[in-house]
């Protein structure tokens, strides 16, 4: 991540067209948000994982599924067997 996000923000070069006005303007500054990483999983963490920590995190993540499915206290999947259109 970076330590200081305004320095990613430079100033672009103007544009001389003098029958408008926001060519002439310049960023001088970060914008109040900043943009942010829309991508899942490990990419999107501001300090990436290493592989063994994304490894082990993957493994809970599994066996916490695992035991979600194989717990007695859901009720059984009913299948629909008509549909109504209401």
């Amino acid at each position: 991540m970076l330590s200081h996000p305004a320095e990613k923000y430079r100033p672009y070069p103007p544009i001389a067209l003098p029958d408008r006005r926001w060519p002439d303007r310049q960023i001088s500054h970060a914008p109040r948000w900043l943009s942010t990483d829309l991508r899942d999983g490990n990419q999107a963490l501001a300090e990436p994982m290493d592989s063994a920590a994304n490894c082990s995190s993957g493994i809970c993540c599994w066996s916490a599924a695992l035991k979600r499915l194989k717990s007695p206290s859901l009720p059984p999947h009913k299948p629909i067997s008509t549909l109504s259109a209401s």
